[in-house]
C-alpha cells in the first residue's frame, strides 16, 4: 500500500457493517483486531475486522460481517484503536519557517488528524495553497488542507470594495472566505454574496479589539 493509505486506514472507517457492492481495483487487505469506534455513538467493537481493496474500505465491523477475501494482505492491529479521521478546524501555518510548519502537520497526522483547516493566516495564503496541493497527494503523510482566504481591508470599505476583496481570494483558489476585521453590515453582506456565488463558505470572527459586530454579522 502507498504510504498515506497505510497510515490512515487505521483511522478512517466506513460505517457500513456489511460489504459494499462496489469493488475497487487493487490488492485486497484486512486490518484486524483493532478496537473500532465509528464516531456516530455506537458501542466500540473489539477485535474489529476492516476490509478493503486498493484505496477503498469495503467493510468495517465484526469479523462475522466482514469476511476476509481470498489472497488478502492481513495486518494485525491488536492493542490499537480504529477511529474516523479527525479534523482540526483551526490551525495557523507559518510557511516563513517551512520546516516547523511541516513538522507540526506531520505530528497532527500521527495523532490521527487527517484534515486541517487553515484559519486564514495573514501573509501566508500563497504558501498554504502550495501546501494544499502537496497535501492532496495520496503519498504525502500529512493532513489534507482546507484553505481560508482572509479578507484584509485597508481602512473602511464599502460593499463593492469588500466584494472585490472576496472575489480576489476566491480567484486565488481559497476554499473559504474568512473575516476578522470589523466591517459594516453592507460589507459583510457583499462578502457573503460573493463567497456564495463561488460556492464557498463564509465565516470568521464577530469581534474586534474595539467591540463586537455580531449584530452586523447576523
Amino acid at each position: 500500500m502507498i504510504r498515506r493509505t497505510g497510515v490512515t486506514l487505521i483511522l478512517l472507517l466506513a460505517i457500513s457493517p456489511r460489504p459494499l457492492d462496489a469493488q475497487s481495483p487493487g490488492t485486497a487487505w484486512v486490518i484486524t483486531n483493532a478496537t473500532q469506534i465509528d464516531g456516530a455513538g455506537a458501542l466500540p467493537i473489539p477485535a474489529a475486522h476492516i476490509v478493503g481493496r486498493g484505496e477503498r474500505i469495503t467493510c468495517a465491523g465484526r469479523r462475522a460481517d466482514c469476511p476476509t477475501p481470498d489472497g488478502a494482505v492481513v495486518l494485525d492491529a491488536a492493542g490499537k484503536w480504529a477511529v474516523p479521521g479527525l479534523i482540526d478546524t483551526h490551525v495557523h501555518l507559518e510557511w516563513n519557517s517551512e520546516e516547523e510548519a511541516n513538522r507540526r502537520q506531520l505530528i497532527r497526522f500521527a495523532l490521527g488528524i487527517t484534515t486541517t483547516r487553515d484559519a486564514g493566516t495573514p501573509g501566508q495564503l500563497a504558501g498554504t495553497l502550495a501546501a494544499r496541493l502537496r497535501s492532496n497527494d495520496s503519498e504525502t503523510p500529512e493532513p489534507r488542507l482546507v484553505v481560508s482566504g482572509l479578507v484584509i481591508p485597508k481602512g473602511d470599505v464599502d460593499g463593492n470594495q469588500a466584494a472585490a476583496l472576496a472575489r480576489q481570494l476566491a480567484g486565488l483558489g481559497a476554499d473559504a472566505i474568512k473575516i476578522k476585521a470589523e466591517l459594516s453590515a453592507a460589507a459583510l453582506v457583499a462578502i457573503g454574496r460573493e463567497a456564495h456565488a463561488f460556492g464557498l463558505p463564509f465565516w470568521g470572527h464577530t469581534w474586534s479589539p474595539r467591540a463586537s459586530f455580531l449584530a452586523a454579522a447576523l
